[in-house]
């Protein structure tokens, strides 16, 4: 990522000085991932904020785009003192794939909601939302998406204090063996 930042960033001020509207919005959402990614959460808040704020005014309304925006501004914003901010980014992000249908972002927005209604200590919801992911993962044999549904529900269970962590690791291990041997 250090790598394509400057990349992205000339791209970025040539294409608002071209006045790309689609093009600005797509180059600031993956400026906000990059900085997601390198735990820079100001500056990918920034960025979403940004691609967000062209995308909805601009005429070329980009549905998934947007969706993905406020998945990614509900991920960085997931904290327990800004519990209602990011549920309305993942309530929104939701309600927008759901018009697009893309089973696969949906899945991952449920997984992310989760996180948050697990950091916030709403296990039960955290639960319901760790389901629907792995069912929409189920239906279109996503096998990664259950898996990561899998573990989100696992991680659960530990900060329920329903599992013991040496446990968990324990059966991640066994699982991991019968992948690799097909057993």
């Amino acid at each position: 990522f250090p790598v394509t930042i400057p990349v992205y960033f000339n791209a970025l001020f040539l294409s608002e000085l071209e006045k790309n509207d689609a093009t600005t919005s797509v180059l600031a959402h993956h400026l906000a991932t990059c900085y997601s990614y390198l735990g820079d959460l100001s500056a990918a808040h920034f960025f979403a904020n940004k691609s967000l704020r062209i995308a909805e005014k601009s005429t070329f309304q980009n549905k998934k785009l947007t969706s993905e925006l406020y998945n990614l501004l509900g991920s960085i914003t997931t904290n327990p003192t800004k519990y209602q901010q990011a549920k309305q980014y993942f309530e929104r992000a939701l309600e927008i794939q759901k018009s697009v249908g893309d089973q696969r972002e949906i899945g991952n927005i449920y997984l992310n909601f989760g996180c948050l209604e697990m950091e916030s200590q709403h296990f039960d919801r955290a639960e319901e939302l760790f389901q629907k992911a792995q069912s929409n993962f189920e239906q279109i044999n996503d096998k990664r998406g259950v898996a990561m549904a899998f573990l989100n529900s696992a991680i659960l269970l530990v900060n329920r204090s329903e599992i013991e962590p040496v446990n968990w690791l324990k059966g991640i291990e066994l699982s991991n063996a019968d992948i690799v041997t097909g057993k």
